[in-house]
């Protein structure tokens, strides 16, 4: 369990920064642009370079355990959400993934059909 954390000179926190302590049961609400979401990716996120100035303090002298954070991040990362029928999704940063990369290949199927159909103009043509 996170007995603390201390976040500075990033996004709205600057080099005073701040260190909150946490309980079992912990909200961390705010107005928007306040650092709700800055705090959540250094929790998601605390290996990535931009978070070095900031730490993490473990109950028990634990070094580290997984820690999972809901947010928007997560939500884009892990649901794609197909606009052409509501309420249906996909579940996983790796369907999500694929489904991207079938969009992607479907668009570049549709360029290539109209350069085809641009080819065939023109030999009708001559």
């Amino acid at each position: 369990m996170i007995e603390k954390f201390r976040i500075k000179e990033i996004a709205s926190y600057d080099s005073n920064g701040i260190e909150v302590d946490l309980g079992k049961i912990n909200y961390i609400y705010g107005s928007n642009g306040t650092g709700k979401t800055t705090i959540s990716e250094m929790l998601r996120n605390r290996e990535i370079e931009k978070f070095s100035s900031c730490s993490i303090e473990w109950k028990s002298g634990v070094t580290d355990f997984d820690v999972f954070v809901y947010n928007r991040h997560f939500v884009e990362e892990n649901f794609n959400i197909r606009n052409d029928i509501k309420g249906i999704f996909t579940l996983g940063k790796e369907s999500t993934e694929i489904l991207a990369l079938i969009d992607q290949k479907k668009q570049d199927a549709e360029k290539h059909q109209g350069r085809i159909g641009n080819l065939e103009s023109n030999i009708n043509h001559i």
